[in-house]
């Protein structure tokens, strides 16, 4: 978890200078090295091949998250942004409980390993899905900001107006 945690560090870093033009296809793809350490947890893979896979995983996610955010506050009306923001982490938290909840009668049903295999075939059948939607696919930005001004990350200039 710390090969993670560094991982989001360095995704955060990494995150605040990647510039592209389709930012939910690459938030999108970048939700695969998810699958990763989930994969190597189910073979029994050795601690030092987990932890970089981690690392890796942190990173995307950080990327993932500033991309997939990024993106909603350029292309949501401002006076709705709070309201959709809301929506969008409810549909990603509202199913976590009921699968915290199953997690143990499953494990403990077909095995630990099993139920982590199964755990990296839903991330991936799921990233699989969300590439199939052409908006994923196609959406751009909308703006080009200068670089270095810091509104290319934040959406910032087409809050304020600009």
């Amino acid at each position: 978890m710390a090969a993670q945690a560094l991982g989001t560090t360095a995704g955060a870093g990494l995150a605040a200078r990647v510039r592209v033009s389709r930012p939910v296809l690459v938030a999108v793809l970048a939700t695969f090295p998810a699958v990763v350490p989930i994969a190597l947890l189910s073979a029994r893979a050795p601690v030092w091949l987990i932890a970089p896979a981690l690392f890796a995983a942190g990173v995307a996610g950080d990327v993932f998250a500033v991309l997939w955010v990024t993106t909603m506050q350029r292309e949501i009306p401002e006076d709705v942004l709070s309201r959709v923001s809301s929506n969008d982490w409810f549909g990603s938290l509202a199913f976590a409980p009921l699968g915290l909840l199953l997690a143990g009668p499953v494990a403990a049903r077909i095995g630990v390993s099993h139920a982590l295999a199964g755990c990296a075939a839903l991330v991936l059948v799921a990233t699989v899905a969300a590439l199939l939607a052409p908006a994923v696919r196609t959406l751009r930005t909308t703006e080009d900001f200068p670089p270095g001004t810091g509104d290319e990350f934040t959406g910032a200039g087409q809050c304020a107006g600009r």
